[in-house]
C-alpha cells in the first residue's frame, strides 16, 4: 500500500481484523464489508435445555466493485472460550449490494454451559482477515445433556419470509443531504437495474444493473456530484417497473 497512515495509529489502541496496529483515520483501510447482526426479541435467554434464538443480518458491499466475501459467526463460550464457526457462508455481492436476511437461526444446545455468551458475527476472507464485525450478548440459564454444537451454513432467506411482490421502497432519509438509501424487495431472482433521474429525465447514475437473487435489498446513493433538486428512481424487474421521487438538498 504504501501509505504512512496504514498501521501508523495508536498501538495502546485495539489492534485492526488484520493483526496488526491501527490504521490512522476512522476506518480500517482495506473496508470494503460491513456486517450488521441484531437479535430479534431482545434479551435472547436460553433455558438449560437448550433452544434457538433468531436474529437480522446485513452484510453490504461497500466498495465500487463486486466482491466475492465471507460471513461467519462464532460464540464466546463460558468456560471454553471463542467457539466456531457456528455459521458460515461465502457471498457475491455487486458493488454497494446489501444482503439482508431477517430471521437468522442460531440453535444453542443443553450441553451448553450456563452464563452470558458474546456472539460475533465476521464479514471478509475467512478465517483471518476480517474486514468488519457486529455482535450482542445471550444468556444461558442452566446446563443439561443433549444436543452438539455444530457448524451450519447461512441459509437462504425461508421461503416464508420472502416477499410476495417486488417493489420499491421509499428512499430514507427523504430529503437528504450527501446521501441517502433506497430500499427494494423481489420476489424471485433475476435482472435488476435500479437508476437516478433528473427532473429532466436524464439519467444521472446506474445503482444496480446486475442479478439479484431474491429478498430484501438496499443500497446507498451518494450524490455530492449533483446539485440540488429533485430526482426520480426507478427500479425494473423483468415486467415489473416502479419510480419514487426524491430531494436532494445540498
Amino acid at each position: 500500500m504504501g501509505s504512512p497512515c496504514i498501521d501508523a495509529g495508536d498501538p495502546s489502541f485495539p489492534y485492526d481484523p488484520d493483526g496488526t496496529v491501527a490504521d490512522m483515520g476512522a476506518l480500517y483501510f482495506y473496508h470494503v464489508a460491513e456486517v450488521t447482526i441484531t437479535p430479534r426479541n431482545p434479551p435472547v435467554t436460553i433455558p438449560p435445555s437448550g433452544g434457538t434464538f433468531r436474529y437480522e443480518a446485513s452484510i453490504t458491499n461497500t466498495s465500487d466493485a463486486a466482491i466475492d466475501i465471507y460471513v461467519w459467526t462464532i460464540a464466546n463460550v463460558p468456560e471454553m472460550g471463542y467457539f466456531g464457526p457456528l455459521i458460515k457462508r461465502r457471498l457475491h455481492l455487486s458493488p454497494h449490494e446489501t444482503f439482508h436476511h431477517p430471521s437468522v437461526p442460531q440453535e444453542v444446545p443443553g450441553m451448553a454451559p450456563a452464563g452470558v455468551y458474546h456472539y460475533i458475527a465476521y464479514v471478509g476472507y475467512f478465517p483471518s482477515d476480517k474486514m468488519d464485525s457486529s455482535s450482542f450478548v445471550f444468556f444461558k440459564t442452566g446446563k443439561s445433556t443433549g444436543g452438539r454444537w455444530s457448524v451450519g451454513d447461512w441459509s437462504e432467506v425461508p421461503e416464508a419470509t420472502l416477499p410476495v411482490a417486488s417493489s420499491l421502497l421509499s428512499n430514507y432519509p427523504n430529503p437528504f443531504n450527501s446521501a441517502t438509501t433506497i430500499n427494494y424487495e423481489l420476489s424471485s431472482g433475476g435482472g435488476v437495474k435500479l437508476e437516478v433521474f433528473s427532473l429532466l429525465g436524464e439519467r444521472v447514475a446506474t445503482l444496480v444493473d446486475t442479478w439479484q437473487e431474491a429478498g430484501y435489498k438496499s443500497v446507498s446513493w451518494e450524490a455530492s456530484k449533483v446539485s440540488s433538486g429533485v430526482y426520480f428512481y426507478r427500479l425494473t424487474v423483468g415486467d415489473y417497473s416502479e419510480t419514487r421521487r426524491m430531494i436532494f438538498v445540498k
